[in-house]
C-alpha cells in the first residue's frame, strides 16, 4: 500500500511518520495505532520511494496480539507453538533474536527469556517480495527483460 493508502484506510488521526533510525541511518515509517485500547502503535511499516515512485509500505512490523496467522500465531505465542506447526530457524540477525519461517516469509521476534520453547513472540514482520510488489504495485516497471544478443 501507498502511505496515502494507509492514511485513508486507518484513518489520518491513526497514522504518525517517524524515523526508526536503521542502522543509524534515516529509515523511514509509519506507525499505526488503531484503538485506545489496542497496543501502540499496532502496526510498524517501513517506507520507501521504489519500486513505483510512490512512498508504499516495505514490510509490516505488528505488534498487536489481536494480529494472527491463519494458524493463529502472533504476539504472545511461544517459541513451542510455533514448532508445532512450522520448522523455523532463531537468528540474532538485524539486532533481532527472532525465529524465521520461510515458508510464510515471516519472522517473530522473540522474548530472551528461558529457555528457547518458552520464549514469548513480541512482534511479527511480514517481509516484502520485491518482484512481487513490483508485479502488483508497477506492472510497467516489471524486472529488466532478458539482455538483446548484441548486449553480451
Amino acid at each position: 500500500m501507498t502511505v496515502d493508502e494507509i492514511d485513508k484506510l486507518a484513518g489520518r488521526e491513526n497514522v504518525r511518520l517517524v524515523d526508526l533510525f536503521a542502522e543509524g541511518l534515516f529509515q523511514p515509517a509509519v506507525e499505526v495505532t488503531l484503538t485506545a485500547t489496542g497496543t501502540a502503535p499496532a502496526i510498524v511499516a517501513p517506507i520507501r520511494e521504489w519500486p513505483c515512485s510512490e512512498f508504499s509500505v516495505w514490510g509490516i512490523d505488528v505488534r498487536d496480539p489481536r494480529f494472527r496467522t491463519k494458524d493463529g500465531f502472533g504476539v504472545g505465542s511461544t517459541a513451542a507453538d510455533l514448532r508445532r506447526v512450522y520448522q523455523f530457524r532463531i537468528t540474532e540477525e538485524e539486532g533481532a533474536h527472532a525465529a524465521v519461517i520461510d515458508a510464510l516469509k515471516m519472522s517473530f521476534k522473540l522474548s530472551h527469556d528461558g529457555p528457547v520453547a518458552a520464549q514469548r513472540v513480541t512482534s511479527v514482520w511480514i517481509w516484502p517480495d520485491p518482484i512481487g510488489v513490483r508485479n502488483r504495485r508497477c506492472p510497467g516497471k516489471g524486472p529488466a527483460p532478458p539482455g538483446r544478443k548484441g548486449d553480451r
